[in-house]
């Protein structure tokens, strides 16, 4: 996969240059998303501004990194079976807050 996401020089002009997707980008697209994912949510948490009104910025940081701990088990391969509770825990909980990953 490649993927190349031109410089923003205004905001209404968010576009994406260019994506390519191989055949074998699918074949395990939960791994492959999570690869893209796992380093935005870091870099998220990092630079936020702010959090969901309805949270505490103490939970919304706890949530953040368990969203980033179930994506990093997904890009290690983690054994799935042993975390799989904690791992669908983090993914919920992207999926939940998935329009408040906006800065």
């Amino acid at each position: 996969m490649r993927v190349y996401i031109g410089p923003y020089t205004d905001i209404s002009e968010e576009r994406i240059e260019e994506i390519e997707i191989h055949k074998y980008d699918t074949w395990s697209m939960d791994h492959t998303l999570a690869l893209i994912i796992l380093p935005m949510l870091k870099q998220f948490k990092e630079t936020k501004h702010g959090y969901p009104s309805e949270l505490t910025e103490e939970l919304w940081d706890e949530y953040l990194d368990e969203m980033i701990w179930a994506f990093d088990q997904k890009v290690k391969d983690g054994d799935e079976e042993v975390h799989a509770d904690r791992m669908n825990k983090g993914f919920q909980l992207f999926g939940k807050y998935y329009q408040n990953l906006w800065d």
